[in-house]
C-alpha cells in the first residue's frame, strides 16, 4: 500500500518567490528508525518552529497538531507552538509568516482567540456518508459528526447512547472550567 510522503523530524521547504512552505500533515510511525508517531511530530514541528524564527515568510500548515499524545499535553503543546509561531521577532517586528492549523480541540480554538481567525467548513451526514460543502465559513464549528458516524456505520445502540450522554457530560464540564479560566487566563502579553 502507498502512503503519504513522510516527513521524518525535516522540514519540507520549497521556495517560490521568496516564500517558504512546510508541513507537519504526513507523519507516520518510522519503524526503520523505531521511532514513534509523537517523536517523529515533534521533529517536524520544532524544525518547523526553528524554520520560522527568520524573517523569510513561511506559509506553515498544522493537521491536527500533537495528535500522538494526551489531550491535556496536546492542548497546552499545540497552543504555545502556534503562539510562539507568530510571535514578534526580536527587532518587535510582527512575523511575515501565515499559519493555518486544523483542529477539531475547541479548547485550543478558544485559547488562540484574537491571535488566530477560526474557520470551519460546514457537514452534513446522510445515507451515504459524511459531505462537506468545502465553503469556508468564519468561526468555529458549531456542528459535530462523529458519534453520528459511528451510528450511521452501524455501532449498537446502547454505544451510542454511552457515547451522547458522556458528550453532554463533558460539554458540561468544558463549559464551566472554560468560564474558571476565562476569570482567570492571562493576555497574550502575559504570556
Amino acid at each position: 500500500m502507498r502512503r503519504p510522503p513522510t516527513i521524518s523530524g525535516g522540514l519540507r521547504s520549497q521556495a517560490h518567490s521568496n516564500r517558504h512552505h512546510g508541513t507537519s500533515c504526513f507523519l507516520w510511525w518510522d519503524s526503520a528508525t523505531g521511532k514513534s508517531y509523537y517523536l517523529v511530530e515533534v521533529e517536524s514541528v520544532l524544525a518547523l518552529v526553528h524554520a520560522a524564527r527568520t524573517s523569510v515568510p513561511q506559509l506553515l500548515l498544522f493537521d491536527e497538531l500533537f495528535r500522538g499524545t494526551n489531550a491535556v499535553e496536546r492542548i497546552a503543546a499545540g497552543e504555545a507552538v502556534l503562539r510562539a509561531l507568530l510571535a514578534p521577532h526580536l527587532d518587535g517586528q510582527p512575523t511575515p509568516h501565515v499559519v493555518l492549523a486544523a483542529t477539531h480541540d475547541q479548547e485550543l480554538v478558544d485559547l488562540l482567540q484574537g491571535l488566530y481567525a477560526a474557520c470551519h467548513f460546514t457537514d452534513t451526514i446522510d445515507g451515504a456518508g459524511l459531505a462537506f460543502d468545502y465553503k469556508l465559513q468564519s468561526g468555529p464549528s458549531t456542528t459535530r459528526n462523529a458519534i453520528a458516524l459511528l451510528a450511521q456505520r452501524g455501532a449498537p445502540p446502547e454505544l451510542v447512547a454511552q457515547a451522547l450522554a458522556r458528550a453532554g457530560s463533558l460539554d458540561r464540564a468544558r463549559l464551566i472550567s472554560a468560564s474558571r479560566i476565562s476569570e482567570t487566563r492571562p493576555g497574550i502579553s502575559d504570556m
